[in-house]
């Protein structure tokens, strides 16, 4: 956040403290998080398509359990 706050005030430094500006961090920042969060969703979803039957877009649990036996930890339960 830091970041992106000094890359939107650098063009006015002065108006750092104004609320467009913090809006305009707080709008970067929602957009960079965005296009992370995409990527990692797409790269669960091309794993995932590895255990899919057919053409459902199901996966039966025990390839989804399975996988987390064998090291894939994003498929596992939390308490």
């Amino acid at each position: 956040v830091r970041e992106v706050r000094k890359e939107v005030t650098s063009a006015d430094p002065l108006s750092r403290t104004a609320f467009a500006t913090t809006m305009r961090v707080v709008e970067e920042v929602a957009d960079r998080y965005g296009r992370w969060q995409d990527s990692e969703c797409m790269a669960l979803k091309t794993d995932l398509m590895r255990y899919e039957r057919g053409d459902t877009g199901r996966v039966l649990l025990r390839d989804f359990y399975g996988a987390a036996l064998n090291g894939s930890f994003q498929y596992t339960e939390s308490k």
